[in-house]
């Protein structure tokens, strides 16, 4: 399977669903109900936010594939979690005293939690963490602006202020768009640095 059909799928695979589902609202978006801000906004509110939603699972797979490639790349994502975490000394103490004593286990356990707890619309955070582990940095990708500001976005939805949110169906399509886009180019960013692809094809 060729590199292009391969990120294609991987993208599929995280925002197909979606993609049908703006795409079957587009059929209707001249229905009255769709008209009416009453019933459209909280529709396209919670087609953005899952958007969000699936960019973040995109991220959690990506980043877990890169830190379990190998016992390097584990000790390579510890030592970047103490960097990024170095003002939080209570966290990283556990951290130090087990990459200074090469402690593989505690190190995987330690690994192991903070993949769990990290909240990964926190993009800034997980390009930092790949480009230490891969020395690929998702701010050099497409569209990493949009999906910034669509994550700003997602948080407006989730915490409301009095300031008025409408967003028009073309504006869920362009998300879901460039969010496709950012996927299918950093899966090919990593796969052309040779990296593991995120997910074995169907075929």
């Amino acid at each position: 399977m060729k590199e292009n059909d391969h990120c294609y799928y991987v993208a599929s695979r995280y925002l197909g669903q979606i993609d049908l589902s703006i795409e079957a609202l587009r059929k209707v978006d001249n229905d009255e109900l769709l008209s009416i801000p009453f019933f459209y906004e909280p529709l396209f509110n919670l087609i953005m936010v899952g958007i969000v939603s699936k960019l973040e699972e995109f991220l959690k797979d990506r980043l877990e594939l890169e830190v379990y490639t190998s016992n390097d790349t584990l000790y390579k994502y510890a030592i970047a979690y103490t960097e990024y975490n170095e003002k939080l000394v209570h966290r990283c103490k556990k951290w130090k005293k087990a990459i200074d004593a090469h402690n593989t286990n505690e190190i995987k356990e330690l690994v192991e939690n903070s993949l769990d707890k990290h909240i990964y619309h926190n993009v800034d955070m997980i390009t930092f963490y790949l480009s230490r582990i891969s020395s690929i940095e998702l701010n050099e990708v497409a569209d990493y602006d949009k999906v910034k500001n669509l994550i700003k976005l997602r948080h407006r939805i989730i915490h409301p202020t009095k300031d008025e949110l409408c967003i028009p169906i073309y504006s869920v399509r362009e998300a879901c768009s460039y969010s496709f886009q950012f996927i299918k180019n950093v899966e090919s960013k990593f796969i052309l640095s040779g990296r593991q692809p995120i997910c074995d094809d169907p075929w």
